[in-house]
């Protein structure tokens, strides 16, 4: 059997495409009529969207109305505009008008598309916003980059290599706004990371387009020339695959980032409603008075929710340096992390947000979202550490235990543990570690390859002489960790 046969089996199979018209959620009506100017809807266009039977036909005779407007003009950059923003629901993409660079961006893609080649960094990392316009230029040709499709995408295609068929998969970029895919992440389901498994970002939409092609053809081949259908079947069924993760998580939460002072949350006054960043404080108060102790939001919503009290935006700094995210006490400039550490909450991960490449007039990260973890605290026993010299030999053994995983994993190593090494020291990056309840990525990448022996937990818990470094909880941590307790 082709592999495309295998796919277009396994699609049918998990995902039943029949269901695809009934089930599409995405009604546009309302959205077609209040943007008829840009779209130049005629009295008739208007009438055809207020009769359409469901909101996969609203959606079909979208794009053939805006794939007309554009067959004649590609540049009219008011309709890319509100594909995007209105259509598409990025409302942080800034219009052409306000930004020169997205303007440049849009007219780089198209140029690309049009020479076949390959797609830089700059323009693969906001896919899913530029293939918007793309999927309506030229529909036969091209589909959305959706996040959400290239989760069950790839979900398709490892149950396909669980039969042998060893195929590829698809990167994710710039996260996403969709928290099913920020908590469990489909990598950990395929299983330890490893690049040369994915598509090179460079060419992976258009390997995409090829294949959802192909597989349109044999899913839906009496509508063969609509290949958008098997994409928006791919987008409409994410749930099937984080079903699947189900009670396979617990383990791979989101890691600690940042310094908590002596290894414990501390108490910490809120904000007043008048201050900046009162909103994410707010926002977080909401999330625990409803039982959350998980919250993840795109910078777009905390974005907006600062400016509606006045207050201008979050800083450049925040889309351009980690350190804004940190959880650390001890600053007193630092006044915007009083948000979350006064609820309880921890920054657990960021995703598309942070890149220090980024200039000060560039936009908000369109998929940019950060998750806050709800930290209980803990009554870690007020130990007084050991001597300098019992830290030291702990510090010798993590340098050692360091080149031992660079020799022995080689491609897979866990870099956050050598960049925690060199900025804290040894005692407080086993401190640190320790004292989270979710275990790292790195312990993850290790877990799952079947070396427990290379990760801190092991080290610290078969070393009896360094247990007087550590709480009680941490070590009862490390031991859960390693299956020994």
């Amino acid at each position: 059997m082709k592999k495309q046969e295998l796919l277009a089996q396994l699609i049918a199979e998990y995902l039943d495409p029949q269901t695809l018209e009934q089930n599409y959620p995405w009604d546009i009506s309302r959205l077609l009529i209040d943007g008829s100017k840009v779209l130049g809807l005629s009295h008739q266009e208007i009438l055809d969207v207020k009769s359409a039977t469901s909101a996969f036909s609203q959606n079909r005779l979208l794009r053939s109305i805006v794939r007309r407007r554009l067959s004649s003009n590609k540049q009219d950059y008011a309709l890319l505009y509100w594909i995007i923003k209105d259509w598409g629901g990025i409302s942080a993409f800034k219009s052409p008008s306000e930004s020169q660079k997205n303007l440049e961006r849009i007219d780089s893609f198209f140029s690309c598309l049009e020479s076949g080649d390959p797609l830089p960094s700059e323009l693969f990392n906001i896919i899913p916003s530029l293939s918007k316009l793309s999927s309506f230029w030229d529909p036969e040709k091209y589909v959305i980059y959706d996040n959400r499709a290239i989760y069950t995408l790839n979900y398709i295609i490892y149950k396909a290599n669980e039969n042998g068929a060893g195929l590829k998969y698809f990167p994710i970029k710039g996260g996403s706004r969709n928290k099913m895919i920020t908590e469990k992440p489909i990598e950990i389901l395929i299983g330890k990371y490893i690049k040369s498994n994915f598509y090179p970002e460079e060419t992976a939409y258009y390997i995409y387009c090829d294949l959802i092609i192909a597989l349109n053809a044999l899913i839906y081949p009496e509508h063969s020339d609509e290949p958008y259908r098997t994409e928006m079947l791919l987008f409409t069924k994410i749930e099937i695959p984080f079903r699947e993760m189900n009670g396979k998580l617990d383990n791979l939460k989101p890691k600690l980032r940042g310094k908590v002072k002596n290894n414990q949350m501390q108490k910490v006054d809120g904000l007043s409603p008048k201050q900046k960043y009162y909103p994410i404080q707010e926002l977080l108060s909401n999330a625990l008075s409803e039982g959350m102790t998980t919250f993840t939001v795109t910078i777009d919503e905390l974005n907006q929710k600062i400016e509606r009290i006045g207050k201008g935006q979050l800083p450049a700094v925040a889309y351009k340096y980690g350190v804004f995210w940190g959880n650390d006490y001890a600053s007193k400039t630092h006044v915007w992390k009083t948000a979350w550490l006064s609820q309880g909450f921890v920054v657990a991960n960021t995703s598309g947000v942070v890149n220090p490449q980024r200039s000060d007039g560039d936009p908000v990260p369109v998929d940019g979202v950060v998750t806050f973890q709800f930290v209980k605290r803990d009554d870690i026993a007020d130990k007084k550490l050991n001597s300098s010299q019992l830290a030291k030999e702990l510090e010798i053994d993590l340098e050692t235990l360091y080149q031992r995983i660079q020799n022995e994993i080689k491609s897979n190593t866990p870099r956050y543990f050598s960049i925690m090494l060199a900025a804290k020291g040894a005692l407080a990056t086993a401190s640190e570690l320790l004292s989270s309840t979710d275990p790292t990525d790195g312990f993850t990448i290790l877990l799952l390859m079947g070396r427990l022996d290379l990760t801190i937990e092991f080290l610290v818990v078969n070393n009896p002489k360094y247990h007087p470094l550590f709480s009680e909880s941490m070590l009862k941590n490390a031991k859960l960790r390693i299956g020994r307790i």
